[in-house]
């Protein structure tokens, strides 16, 4: 219910105010590491610069991300921080998973979350007490706001189950995604512009040296100092990647925009490989990763314009279309139904991509797009692609439109 005169001025600074918490909660868990100061810088670039950012950050709905994802890992510092001390670790905790669920289902990842950081960290001496009681808190706080979201959300959870797929192909397939979402530092636009075999190994290859820099430094930083600590860290943070992934791994379709929740325990062992390269390597090894991390960080920077500017541009082209639609729609109207009308060829093969590119048949999809610019005049749309639009069944509409994709303009339909 923001001021409609003032809505793109508001969602910029939810976005801007998302985008420093992420950060916020990124630099809490880098000052928890024993690592350089070098190492925390790269960690904060990581958390800021990683090309799977810009979604959330450009996007008018990114701020679900963000913010659910700051929450999810704020709350699970809060349980680390306070240690050993149910009452305040919980309640902070709980705070921040009330309030991210709003946002989005990932803050249900908490839960797994907390009791991995009872385990790993917290004083052995009462170790099943504060095991049940996590375990308890939580479960009631799942089970509430399930329920919650079932009597708030008009469709129950009858679409998000519709979403679920189970099965270890679908997972495996997911688990892929999210790897190469976190490991690939390059431009997943010009990829799926340019697929080609050639291509497709280049991704590879990347995603192979980023691992294996991974891997390698890992295993230096074990055999630095500390070896028992660093390998419970390593561990910690290797499953809570799993956890974040949770429960969106098990939905029938994923993208590189559902990696954000994991992208704080990747930047955490990132930064941990960083450090082991920093103690145990030689200059010239030195030399060389830092070069592939300038490198890296290069080509973040270079992503994250290109990716933005494409979220601009499907914005202008969507605010084209949205403004010829309402031209045929009088000011005042109310509860009318319009139906959008393209042809093929408004919707290309290859010509969408994510948020970041879209055919001119996919700009306009959701039913209240209208009340963006007609707040209050339960306008609702629908967008469908026919070989003939002037066949098409008019029955229940009020506006049918037909896109002319050389005018940039919709034709109204006697």
């Amino acid at each position: 219910n923001l001021d409609p005169n003032h809505r793109v001025e508001w969602i910029r600074v939810l976005h801007l105010l998302g985008g420093m918490l992420f950060a916020l909660a990124g630099m809490l868990w880098l000052c928890e590491l024993p690592i350089r100061r070098v190492s925390f810088v790269t960690g904060m670039l990581l958390v800021t610069l990683h090309p799977v950012l810009p979604q959330c950050l450009a996007s008018i709905d990114g701020i679900d991300t963000l913010a659910s994802s700051s929450l999810l890992w704020l709350g699970a510092w809060f349980l680390y921080r306070f240690r050993g001390r149910p009452i305040p670790s919980l309640v902070l905790s709980l705070i921040c998973f009330f309030v991210g669920v709003g946002f989005k289902e990932n803050l249900f990842a908490l839960a797994p979350l907390s009791l991995l950081i009872v385990l790993f960290f917290w004083p052995r001496a009462r170790m099943k007490r504060d095991l049940a009681v996590v375990a308890l808190a939580y479960l009631a706080a799942g089970v509430s706001m399930i329920l919650i979201r079932r009597l708030v959300i008009r469709t129950g959870l009858e679409s998000g189950y519709a979403m679920i797929r189970f099965g270890p192909l679908a997972i495996l397939k997911n688990a892929a995604t999210f790897a190469t979402g976190l490991l690939f530092f390059g431009n997943s636009i010009w990829v799926f512009v340019h697929q080609s075999p050639a291509v497709l190994a280049l991704v590879g290859a990347c995603c192979l040296i980023a691992l294996l820099l991974i891997v390698g430094g890992l295993w230096l930083r074990i055999r630095a100092a500390d070896s028992r600590e660093t390998k419970r860290w390593i561990l910690f943070f290797l499953i809570g990647i799993v956890a974040a992934s949770f429960p969106t791994i098990l939905l029938y379709h994923v993208s590189e925009m559902y990696v954000p929740p994991m992208l704080i325990p990747f930047a955490m062992l990132f930064v941990l490989a960083i450090d082991g390269w920093l103690r145990r390597a030689s200059q010239p090894v030195k030399a060389v990763v830092f070069f592939l991390c300038g490198v890296a960080l290069a080509s973040s920077i270079l992503t994250i314009r290109d990716k933005v500017a494409g979220l601009v541009r499907v914005g202008e082209r969507a605010d084209v279309q949205f403004k010829a639609m309402l031209a045929h729609i009088p000011a005042g109207t109310k509860d009318k139904k319009i139906l959008l009308l393209f042809r093929p060829s408004d919707q290309a093969p290859g010509a969408t991509y994510s948020v970041f590119m879209n055919a001119d048949a996919n700009l306009l999809v959701h039913a209240v797009t209208p009340e963006y610019y007609r707040p209050g005049d339960n306008l609702r749309m629908d967008a469908r692609v026919l070989e003939d639009p002037q066949n098409v069944d008019r029955t229940g509409w009020d506006y049918v439109m037909v896109w002319d994709a050389q005018a940039a303009k919709f034709n109204l339909l006697p």
